[in-house]
């Protein structure tokens, strides 16, 4: 089955620019948007701090590299602090410019672009006032977290941080002509504390093609991938298999500092029902996921951003065709009860879990795996893209 339809065009000569920290490439969502760009027929350029060669870009514009020594880093700090005390946002703007060292001057020898793509709040400042400087006809703000309790569990971002970021959403959002999130949860929050009305659009894989693999007798292979955050509680979710019945293994394929994998390891021990395997190349991701059983994670709502979470990762093990086992924040919770696609666990507590996990079946996985394969069908960006390509063709 090919998932494919004719897609809406962008007027001949529309140009866009996407905005975004690191390297374009890096995350699949911005990925998915300069394709489908592309794909529409209009011209892309990019503003980051980093070069990419996968794409056919018009410009690449590279933002100024921030000095890392200890003075430059004091001072940004100490400016930082100044900006929380003062209760002029134009101010706090101008300040800002001072920190991050870049002015829309970077920018000056550029005629404009139709339609500015911002995917972080750190840009939203600089999109908004090339708007202003009538060098954007259109904003849109792709907003994947929320960004104002973003790293609320740090006391450094609290300080420095919290009260500017919610300053910039007071302000600025009304000045942007789209904005989409990634959860429920979060469209939601947006329209009841800053009164913007955002389109919902899940990080989502393209479909692919794949059959559902038969249970093993006797064994049930669990896989869990993604970023080894501390944030995320893997240690307690690997303590918690290790006391699973006989039948249970899990795989890991996780990504971050080898510091936090190392720790993981140590939680693990000698274990044999857990192992460890280098991370692979999204291209691969979701045939490798394919082989096993069930995709499990757990993740407990420490934080503003984890509560309201749609990660990219339940998607990818429905795609995978792998029964799902989750623990109950909400948004997760309607995506696999609404397709029937696995077992939402009834607490966050995790030796509550286990009787539940244990009492799971061959034959329960094999139903979830074949609901997965039916949601699939519709839990792809071939589908997602249309709010997408409403949002860039408008």
């Amino acid at each position: 089955m090919k998932l494919k339809e004719s897609l809406p065009e962008i007027k001949k000569g529309i140009t866009s620019l996407i905005i975004c920290e690191g390297k374009i490439t890096r995350l699949g969502r911005v990925r998915r948007t300069i394709e489908l760009l592309l794909e529409m027929g209009a011209e892309v350029s990019s503003l980051s701090d980093q070069v990419s060669t996968e794409y056919p870009l018009a410009q690449q514009i590279l933002l100024p590299q921030m000095s890392v020594s200890m003075s430059a880093r004091i001072s940004r700090v100490f400016l930082k602090i100044i900006r929380r005390i003062i209760p002029s946002f134009r101010i706090q703007l101008a300040i800002t410019k001072r920190i991050n060292g870049y002015t829309t001057d970077i920018l000056k020898d550029h005629q404009g672009w139709d339609i500015v793509i911002v995917e972080h709040i750190d840009f939203l400042p600089l999109a908004c006032e090339l708007k202003r400087k009538k060098k954007t006809k259109k904003i849109f703000f792709d907003i994947r977290d929320f960004y104002p309790r973003e790293f609320e569990k740090y006391p450094m971002f609290l300080l420095l941080e919290a009260k500017y970021r919610k300053a910039v959403f007071k302000h600025l959002l009304r000045e942007c002509d789209e904005v989409a999130t990634v959860s429920y949860g979060l469209v939601e929050a947006l329209q009841q504390e800053y009164g913007t009305r955002a389109r919902l659009l899940r990080s989502i894989p393209s479909y692919e093609e794949m059959s559902v693999k038969q249970v093993s007798e006797g064994l049930i292979r669990l896989v869990h991938h993604g970023s080894a955050n501390s944030d995320r509680l893997l240690g307690e979710m690997i303590d918690l298999v290790k006391k699973l019945d006989k039948r249970f293994t899990l795989d890991l394929y996780l990504v971050g500092d080898k510091k936090d994998v190392g720790k993981l390891k140590m939680i693990a021990g000698d274990s044999k029902v857990i192992r460890f395997h280098d991370p692979v190349p999204f291209d691969q991701l979701i045939s490798t996921l394919n082989q096993y059983d069930a995709g499990f994670f757990f993740f407990v709502p420490t934080t503003f951003n984890i509560k309201y979470g749609l990660p990219n990762k339940l998607f990818e093990i429905i795609q995978a065709r792998l029964m799902v086992i989750t623990s109950p924040l909400q948004d997760i919770a309607r995506v696999v009860n609404e397709h029937a696609c696995g077992l939402v666990l009834p607490s966050f507590d995790y030796n509550e879990a286990i009787p539940f996990i244990n009492a799971i079946t061959a034959e329960d996985i094999m139903a979830a795996k074949y609901a997965s394969d039916a949601a699939a069908r519709i839990l792809c960006f071939e589908e997602e893209k249309k709010v997408l390509q409403t949002i860039l063709s408008n």
